[in-house]
């Protein structure tokens, strides 16, 4: 089988390790660059004992938190949690003494249902910068107190007319993230898009696959593990 990879450069040896047997084609569609901390979120990072619970939303997220965190942290406070949406984004939260939980379904909406949130009152979202971000919102809606920490930024790449063209010769493309499925449908056209069914972590994906007249296979997460689980049975 033929698979093509999108997760920025450096968060596919994972897979690469499992899945020797198939043909494997690195794709990065952005880059994941550290932000400098603004003066408000120098203040977020300081006042983080007054929140009840820390969100990460991706494994750059956790990384980008304990590297600015521990100059202001170098105990954390007492009874710091986190909430993340799988194992892949507590890993270095949990190397550093955090306590960490993650739904069984390892996407961000599946976080919304974690009992950590319905004890929580006030939480810091460890996040990368974009327009929108419905975990706030709905935090929000549901009457909790929310800071946003951002950290990071995705540069979005173009790969070359030629690597475009090698898609059409895979058989599934594995895309995780909301931001790298809109550039790729902005990257190719309408054929080109139907000839390479995608791969996608999550049901918020599917649905904009749908949207977008995509074939699809949705996974149960965007783990390394949930990916291959799905890829040993097509």
């Amino acid at each position: 089988m033929k698979l093509v990879f999108t997760r920025p450069a450096g968060q596919n040896q994972g897979l690469l390790d499992a899945l020797p047997q198939h043909d494997c084609l690195e794709l990065p569609l952005m880059t994941l660059q550290p932000l400098a901390l603004t003066p408000e979120a120098k203040q977020q990072i300081m006042d983080l004992d007054l929140h009840d619970l820390l969100i990460s939303t991706s494994p750059m997220a956790s990384q980008c938190f304990i590297d600015q965190a521990e100059q202001y942290w170098p105990q954390w406070p007492i009874g710091l949690s986190a909430l993340c949406p799988g194992p892949g984004s507590a890993k270095t939260l949990q190397q550093q003494g955090i306590l960490c939980h993650w739904p069984e379904e390892t996407n961000a909406q599946a976080m919304l249902s974690m009992p950590q949130l319905h004890k929580a009152e006030r939480v810091l979202i460890a996040r990368g910068q974009t327009s929108r971000q419905p975990l706030a919102e709905q935090l929000t809606q549901r009457g909790l107190r929310v800071s946003e920490l951002i950290l990071y930024r995705r540069q979005m790449l173009t790969p070359s007319l030629e690597q475009l063209q090698q898609l059409a010769h895979y058989d599934w493309l594995l895309i995780s993230s909301q931001q790298g499925l809109e550039h790729l449908a902005k990257l190719l056209d309408d054929n080109q898009l139907a000839c390479c069914p995608l791969l996608v972590s999550s049901p918020m994906l599917a649905q904009r696959a749908n949207e977008l007249g995509l074939a699809h296979r949705l996974c149960n997460g965007a783990s390394d593990q949930h990916f291959i689980q799905v890829i040993t049975q097509l």
